[in-house]
C-alpha cells in the first residue's frame, strides 16, 4: 500500500469522523482518504460477534492516542466514530 498521509491532530481536532471499513482483509491498515473525507479502513477481524469493531477501536485509540466509540453504524461498514476527551 502506498503511504497514506492523515494527520491525527486535524481528527482530534474534529472530534467525530466518518470510517468505511472493510472486514476481513489480509492487514488492519488505513488504506485511504476518500474525496468525501470518509476514512477507508481495512479490518482484518471478521464482523461477527463485534469482532471487527472492537479491533476499529483498537486501531484508533492506537493511531489518535485517544480512546474513541462508535456512534452509530455498529453493523454496517460505514461508521462514525467519535474520539473521547480524556
Amino acid at each position: 500500500m502506498d503511504n497514506i498521509i492523515v494527520d491525527p491532530r486535524e481528527l482530534i481536532r474534529k472530534k467525530v469522523f466518518v470510517i468505511h471499513v472493510r472486514t476481513r482483509a489480509p492487514a488492519t491498515e488505513l488504506v485511504k482518504v476518500l474525496e468525501s473525507g470518509v476514512l477507508q479502513v481495512n479490518i482484518a477481524q471478521p464482523p461477527e460477534h463485534n469482532k471487527a469493531n472492537l479491533t476499529v477501536l483498537s486501531f484508533f485509540k492506537q493511531f489518535l492516542g485517544k480512546n474513541v466509540v462508535i456512534l452509530s453504524g455498529k453493523k454496517h461498514k460505514k461508521k462514525l466514530i467519535k474520539i473521547l476527551e480524556e
